[in-house]
């Protein structure tokens, strides 16, 4: 067990010292992306209508996310502009207005609504964005991404497991399911060419939204149930950081603390691929499994609360993490 516990501080050592910086991306250009593809689709006398309506959009989400400003004001504004547009227009738009509409109720905890409206763009999505694979399941996936935040937020916990599940099996697998109660479609496509960098910048974004929701000590009964659920549906395929390290979660629940142990220092070889949030919570995990067995773990924690201040200390929604101890 000393020897492991070697292997694993050189291991860990060196990987957290010898990073290389990952290239990003800025998701806002799937806003933009939408734009240009509708604004091929109508008449130069409609292009304009269609930029108006995105912009004012665009104007009343800023104001939600940032909760400043007069929001019911330019709501309202766009509520009206919208409903003044014909069917074409109205269809094309939908795409930001309902998402839009779906952020309104969110924040003031209708969560019927909201999904509703969700499921108004889902249907849409595939017959407006359908030519366009990959913009059709990067703004699905926003999408669907904010329907596990809703079932989240309104302790959900069942439909929480499903909408995370299916949305990790499609990032990382690209496994395509039908989805939920709410619709049996899937939300998504087969995907046959795409820009490799920007899909692993996508499906970590997606992962750190998931798993940041578990970090607190609260969420332990939940992030097992979801860890089990995963673990039974995918095998380790090509995606060795997340399956490692949805491995190593698995095994720590099933008190395996050697093997928690192995696999964590199994992703660490794709680290490159890591997901902040899930890498905090496999430290967290291997942290008490050195304790389980009765190491002295002081080298760990020294590594990984260094790493923790450097990189991770506002990963859950700007609110600091807890240090290892």
């Amino acid at each position: 067990m000393k020897q492991l516990y070697k292997e694993l501080i050189v291991k860990l050592d060196h990987t957290l010292k010898n990073l290389e910086k990952r290239k990003s991306f800025n998701r806002d250009h799937i806003f933009y992306d939408m734009l240009e593809l509708i604004k091929s689709k109508v008449s130069a006398s409609e292009r304009l209508k269609i930029i108006y309506t995105f912009s004012e959009i665009e104007k009343a989400l800023t104001l939600l996310k940032s909760k400043n400003g007069n929001i019911e004001f330019q709501i309202s504004k766009v509520d009206n502009i919208y409903l003044n547009l014909d069917d074409n227009l109205k269809h094309y738009l939908s795409l930001s207005y309902y998402p839009m509409k779906a952020l309104q109720y969110f924040d003031i905890k209708e969560y019927n609504k909201a999904i509703a409206h969700l499921n108004f763009f889902f249907d849409n999505a595939k017959t407006i964005l359908g030519e366009n694979a990959m913009l059709l399941n990067l703004a699905s996936g926003e999408q669907y991404l904010n329907l596990f935040r809703i079932f989240y937020d309104s302790e959900n916990e069942d439909e929480t497991i499903t909408t995370a599940l299916n949305l990790m099996l499609l990032c990382h697998y690209k496994i395509l399911t039908n989805n939920d109660k709410w619709c049996t479609e899937s939300k998504f496509v087969e995907l046959s060419e795409y820009d490799e960098s920007e899909y692993l910048f996508w499906k970590i974004y997606h992962t750190d939204s998931v798993f940041k929701k578990f970090i607190t000590k609260e969420n332990d009964a939940q992030l097992k149930k979801i860890v089990q659920k995963m673990t039974s549906k995918i095998s380790q395929k090509n995606d060795n950081f997340f399956y490692y390290s949805l491995k190593s979660l698995d095994l720590f629940f099933n008190e395996n603390y050697i093997d928690t142990i192995k696999n964590f220092m199994n992703s660490l070889d794709h680290f490159d691929e890591r997901s902040d949030s899930l890498f905090y919570l496999n430290i967290v995990k291997v942290n008490k499994a050195l304790s389980k067995l009765h190491i002295n773990n002081q080298d760990f924690i020294m590594i990984c609360n260094s790493y923790i201040s450097d990189k991770l200390i506002k990963i859950n929604n700007q609110q600091k993490v807890e240090f290892l101890s």
